[in-house]
């Protein structure tokens, strides 16, 4: 209970002391010279137009930022932007992004081998690795679909990105 009642007390003075201390120097004139020079900057700032150069606050005295008016000349005054933190950021410009490449078919992977004609209908022979495959027009080899054939060409479709893959027969 005493240790709370020294505490107490000290706090008290610490704060007495430093209110005497702050309106010491300010008493030294009278209270009137205190109240001014508390209303002295704020007078300061209102009297200032929009033309006249900012000047900068005196010695321990803070700078009054007054909120934006419209003035005699139309304009707005204020506080610029950026004077309080600096300049707005720069948006950040995503680099462009280039074009994806159009999609292409991946090479057939296999060659010509020849014709093969049974009771009337054709295949045609194509040699993968090794194996050999007998393909109609609309048969499937491997990721392909054969759409037509003549004596020059097999044209192939290949069904993932829809383009078409031309086979040389040889004539």
């Amino acid at each position: 209970m005493t240790r709370a009642l020294v505490l107490g007390g000290l706090l008290a003075a610490t704060l007495a002391l430093t209110l005497w201390t702050r309106f010491s120097a300010r008493e030294a004139d009278g209270p009137a010279a205190a109240v001014s020079a508390a209303v002295a900057p704020v007078q300061l700032a209102a009297r200032r137009s929009a033309d006249e150069p900012s000047v900068p606050p005196a010695a321990g005295e803070l700078p009054l930022l007054l909120p934006q008016r419209e003035t005699r000349g139309g304009s707005s005054r204020g506080v610029a932007p950026g004077a309080l933190f600096g300049p707005p950021p720069q948006s950040a410009v995503p680099a462009p992004v280039a074009a994806p490449a159009p999609p292409s078919a991946p090479p057939l992977p296999f060659t010509f081998g020849g014709r093969l004609v049974v009771e009337g209908e054709v295949g045609y022979l194509l040699n993968d690795a090794g194996r050999t495959l007998i393909v109609q027009t609309g048969g499937v080899a491997g990721e392909f679909v054969l759409e037509s054939a003549d004596e020059r060409q097999l044209v192939f479709r290949h069904p993932p990105t829809g383009l078409a893959v031309v086979l040389a027969t040889e004539g």
